[in-house]
């Protein structure tokens, strides 16, 4: 029987994929006064990120 839920690999992976994503846009843009925008649009997508990764976490411990 397979529990529901993300295994950590998985969770790993997800944030691997978003790390390189995110360093690939910040290495694309020029220094113009898109780095204000940038810098706000990566505090959300850390924060999101953040959210996912407490979320998974909280469904884990119910899980268990």
């Amino acid at each position: 029987m397979r529990s529901k839920g993300f295994t950590l690999v998985e969770i790993l992976i997800v944030m691997l994929i978003i790390t390189v994503v995110i360093s690939l846009t910040v290495l694309s843009v020029t220094s113009t006064g898109r780095d204000g925008q940038l810098d706000e649009e990566s505090r959300r997508i850390e924060g999101l990120v953040g959210l996912l990764h407490e979320r998974a976490l909280w469904r884990a411990a119910i899980s268990v």
